[in-house]
């Protein structure tokens, strides 16, 4: 089993993993969104760090995650904490961080799909997470897989691929054990 990394994660995992002859990329997906968080103050200097690590590597699929990885850590380690708002302006930007959040959940899969004609043309289908929105999407002939989260806002998804079939659950929770729910959708060879 290996750490796929998050945004908020050190760069001890990996960035995305493909299985099925490359037609299925799992990846967090917060390289879709070129500031990573719109809705966050840091989304800014994220965008500016990471268009300097792809100026200093190339801009190619391991580049792009790679350098989405290292501008998130900036971010997560405190990097950006002299460019900090003041509370008063933490107060005003809260309504417009929301409307972000809302706008995210909107263009996140389409985002997701433009990257990968881009970066990853032969997959079929994305695995992702990041904007903790569960839900499936078509977009430009490819499927788009937000996993959700277990928190607010969303209910979490299992995906289980084998070779020939990738299915969608919802996960359940009774106490503190975890199981597949309802299958949502599955496609096969």
């Amino acid at each position: 089993m290996q750490l796929l990394t998050g945004n908020h994660d050190p760069n001890n995992g990996i960035n995305s993993t493909w299985l099925c002859n490359e037609t299925i990329l799992v990846t967090h997906g917060h390289v879709a969104l070129k500031g990573v968080a719109p809705w966050s103050w840091r989304s800014k200097y994220i965008e500016e760090a990471r268009k300097y690590y792809l100026q200093n590597s190339g801009d190619g699929f391991t580049e792009q995650l790679e350098a989405t990885q290292k501008a998130s850590f900036d971010a997560a380690t405190g990097e950006f904490k002299k460019y900090s708002p003041s509370t008063i302006k933490l107060f005003l930007i809260a309504f417009p961080a929301i409307i972000q959040v809302l706008l995210s959940w909107v263009k996140f899969p389409r985002l997701m799909a433009n990257w990968a004609m881009t970066y990853a043309p032969s997959a079929k289908f994305i695995v992702t997470g990041h904007t903790h929105h569960a839900g499936i999407w078509k977009c430009n002939d490819m499927t788009i897989i937000n996993t959700g989260c277990y928190g607010f806002p969303s209910h979490p998804r299992a995906v289980i691929v084998d070779e020939s079939k990738i299915e969608v659950y919802k996960i359940q929770q009774s106490g503190d054990l975890f199981s597949l729910g309802q299958r949502l959708r599955s496609w096969s060879d």
